[in-house]
């Protein structure tokens, strides 16, 4: 699923395997992505990216007494599958590899909130990675991360209002 540049309000729901959900760097609009017993696994990319030099701001919403996973798979990893040159992989997935279940390219302004529980399973590098100049917000949000790596990482701010919060690298 691509948002460009209208942004919107989209509902997310079911299960999706090899699938993967894009915030388009023409995107202008706020785009809230409001997660609703979403089961999706991604084998190839994050199962959500904001994309470099959007300057949509994006909300992922865990909805209300609802619980969401997203997935990833080893194939994500830009170690290992990106750019020879960039990231030392073999080029097999170098148009893809984002080594994150949620990217946030340079610029993006992401903030994870909602009063449901959302499970982030990360076989690459980071379960949440913000780019340089980004935000990441964490408020109200149940999160349970297991991940090979890192957790939360933003290479600007990261700011929890609260929540709870239970990670396993």
């Amino acid at each position: 699923v691509s948002i460009a540049k209208k942004g919107g309000t989209y509902v997310f729901t079911g299960t999706g395997e090899d699938m993967a959900i894009a915030v388009k760097k023409e995107a202008t609009k706020p785009a809230t992505l409001l997660l609703c017993n979403l089961d999706l696994t991604s084998s190839f990319t994050a199962p959500i990216t904001v994309k470099k030099n959007s300057s949509s701001t994006v909300t992922i919403t865990a909805l209300a007494g609802m619980e969401s996973t997203l997935t990833d798979v080893e194939f994500n990893n830009a170690d290992l599958y990106g750019d020879p040159t960039d990231d030392g992989g073999d080029g097999t997935n170098v148009e893809y590899a984002e080594s994150a279940v949620i990217k946030g390219k340079d610029y993006a302004n992401v903030t994870m909130n909602g009063n449901g529980t959302l499970n982030l399973n990360c076989a690459t590098k980071n379960a949440v990675k913000i780019g340089e100049y980004g935000n990441l917000t964490l408020e109200d949000l149940t999160l349970n991360v297991t991940t090979a790596r890192n957790g939360l990482s933003s290479d600007n701010t990261l700011t929890i209002h609260s929540g709870t919060y239970n990670i396993t690298s």
